[in-house]
């Protein structure tokens, strides 16, 4: 969904979104997750000026791949986001940043993308190690068994491996 910055009303726009579907799979490519279920989310919009302020909240449902065991995992994310936005071009931008700047986002266009504000939030909010839970033991760095299955066969010396193996013979004079 798409908002013409030039059309905001001068009270807002208050919209409630469900964002799924090709278009917005297309935009999270190359993303690490995917989603299980439409995002939900409730948006609202102030803009004078070629300046836009976009507050709100979403909810989804997020498939994730375990980086331990490589289960895929569902998780719920839910956000409270703030987003300020100024028109401005690259050349614009070209200066060195104060503290006052990080807080600011950049629009080239004449349109603010609702679906690729909401997909960057999610990306915020993805958990850089996804793990099914906390105590996932993973894989068996010898055989590749998974560990949260039961133990596998290989034998405690099998498992120390490869390059600590060798602090083992290491003896202090």
């Amino acid at each position: 969904m798409k908002i013409k910055i030039d059309d905001i009303p001068e009270d807002g726009l208050s919209l409630d979104v469900s964002a799924g579907g090709k278009d917005f799979e297309e935009l999270a490519k190359g993303l690490d997750f995917t989603f299980s279920t439409p995002v939900e989310a409730h948006v609202d919009v102030n803009g004078t000026h070629g300046r836009v302020f976009v507050q709100g909240d979403l909810r989804a449902r997020v498939g994730f791949v375990c980086s331990r065991c490589l289960k895929p995992f569902d998780k719920d994310i839910e956000s409270r986001f703030s987003i300020y936005f100024v028109r401005g071009t690259v050349a614009e931008r070209e200066k060195e940043l104060t503290t006052d700047d990080l807080e600011i986002n950049y629009i080239d266009g004449p349109e603010l993308d609702v679906n690729e504000l909401l997909i960057g939030q999610i990306a915020l909010e993805a958990p850089v190690k996804p793990l099914c839970s906390e105590g996932c033991p993973g894989l068996c760095a010898k055989c590749g068994k998974d560990l949260s299955a039961g133990a596998c066969d290989c034998k405690p010396e099998d498992k120390a491996g490869s390059s600590f193996g060798k602090l083992k013979e290491f003896k202090l004079k």
